[in-house]
């Protein structure tokens, strides 16, 4: 499996997208990353994880509104 396989972190997407990890959050809430899983959905905290193609798909999206 190659890294580009492997799931996100909030934290990590966050750095990518030079945004906070709150901004992702919203963005998942939103539906902007489909993908995104809790590892523990019974879990109050946040410990979503997000397939690094939902982020390259974003970022694409993103790009084409320009």
């Amino acid at each position: 499996m190659s890294n580009n396989e492997l799931p996100l972190k909030v934290e990590q997407v966050a750095e990518m997208l030079s945004v906070t990890p709150r901004t992702v959050r919203n963005l998942i809430k939103r539906g902007r990353f489909p993908g995104a899983y809790k590892l523990d959905p019974e879990s109050t905290k946040s410990t979503y994880q997000i397939p690094y193609s939902d982020v390259e798909n974003y970022l694409l999206r993103r790009a084409s509104k320009f």
